[in-house]
């Protein structure tokens, strides 16, 4: 009597996996936390990279981009951000406005410096 009870509850239109329902089913693949430990740990070492090629402009600026978008991905994925990929995203941004202050240093000084050499 409970089985046929049971069958007869899966067919009711809108419940998730009978005919009548809207729509498929999801299922929600949420990544492992590993993964978006991993990811929070990547997003800090390109944060400390963008920080340390700061003076270089450029690179600054592709590790700092980079790791932005790695810490995006961890903050999509999980829940609540860890705290290594909150420390991260300051990083990445610090290292951002350092690369623009390095490129637009590097431009100062092609643009305006002296580059003559005088030997005495």
């Amino acid at each position: 009597m409970d089985n046929n009870y049971n069958n007869m509850n899966q067919n009711i239109p809108g419940q998730p996996g009978s005919p009548y329902s809207e729509g498929p089913v999801y299922v929600d693949q949420s990544k492992s936390p590993q993964q978006a430990q991993g990811k929070a740990v990547a997003g800090l070492i390109l944060g400390i990279g963008s920080i340390l090629f700061g003076c270089t402009g450029i690179i600054s600026l592709i590790c700092g981009i980079i790791g932005l978008v790695v810490c995006s991905q961890v903050k999509r994925e999980t829940t609540e951000m860890p705290g290594i990929g909150k420390v991260g995203k300051v990083l990445n941004i610090i290292g951002l406005v350092m690369g623009a202050l390095g490129i637009l240093f590097w431009l100062i000084l092609i643009l305006f410096g002296d580059w003559e050499v005088t030997y005495y």
